[in-house]
């Protein structure tokens, strides 16, 4: 049982000295904060050592590679070629076209130098031929498919459609002039990538080992693959063709189609001939 001060018989003032002789004595405000100073300098130190090290020996980070840049002497040859080799002979192309109408998937083996291209154009699960001669754009499906883009006709031959069902040829001259321009920009392809990007103007184009493989212009964007090998051979009979054709007239909603021209008649055998 622990004593309690003053004791019986002791006065206030005695009990008072003997609890001082039996108390221990309590640190003063000066000790006290002096504890609290080393306990933070002892945290300190053991946190800024090791990060000072750190710091000294960490290597730099590189600096940031920029987005875009001004393409080297041989990466502008690159480009320079790459137009020339889509100028000079056929290629294929696969792109999508969508309107108010239909969404047509379009497979195209181009050829500017002779200003023809011909493929398939796909609404659906509906597939029609495509002729491009010049600016004449002709389409030959089955009702079916004409009915899958709006249009009520059972033509079994060539239409042309113009750019009624928008503009189904992709717009392969207008990529190449833009890239023969001088203001190009090209990025740094990303590790392990062999694809470089390359902006001219309105024309995002997408290089690799192989020459180019895609081709953007004003937001549409074709897929560019090499041409089979008939190719050439094909690009010169549609070059040389003049097929009659109905025409596909009035406004989207309201689309319908024109019957074909007559045929000429024959010329006249020449009186005794």
């Amino acid at each position: 049982m622990l004593a309690r001060w003053p004791l019986q018989g002791q006065s206030p003032a005695e009990g008072a000295e003997v609890r001082e002789m039996w108390e221990l004595p309590r640190p003063s405000a000066g000790s006290r904060a002096t504890r609290v100073v080393l306990t933070l300098a002892l945290v300190w130190a053991t946190v800024a050592v090791p990060l000072t090290v750190w710091l000294a020996l960490r290597t730099p980070p590189p600096e940031p590679v920029p987005a875009t840049r001004t393409p080297s002497v041989l990466e502008a040859a690159a480009l320079r070629y790459a137009g020339q080799t889509l100028s000079t002979g056929p290629v294929t192309l696969a792109s999508t076209v969508t309107t108010a109408t239909a969404r047509l998937e379009v497979q195209e083996t181009a050829d500017p130098s002779h200003a023809v291209s011909y493929g398939k154009v796909r609404s659906g699960t509906q597939t029609a031929e495509l002729l491009v001669i010049g600016t004449r754009v002709l389409l030959r499906g089955d009702s079916a498919f004409w009915s899958s883009v709006g249009v009520p006709t059972a033509e079994p031959g060539w239409i042309e459609v113009g750019d009624r069902l928008g503009r189904i040829p992709f717009p392969l001259s207008e990529a190449i002039t833009a890239l023969g321009a001088d203001k190009v920009e090209v990025n740094t392809p990303a590790a392990g990538s062999d694809t470089m990007t390359a902006r001219i103007g309105n024309l995002v184009a997408d290089f690799n080992a192989a020459g180019v493989s895609a081709l953007t212009v004003r937001g549409r964007s074709a897929a560019v693959t090499r041409a089979p090998a008939d190719a050439p051979a094909r690009v010169s009979a549609v070059a040389g063709s003049d097929p009659a054709a109905a025409k596909l007239v009035g406004a989207s909603g309201s689309l319908t189609v024109s019957a074909p021209p007559a045929p000429e008649p024959p010329p006249v055998p020449a009186p005794g001939s």
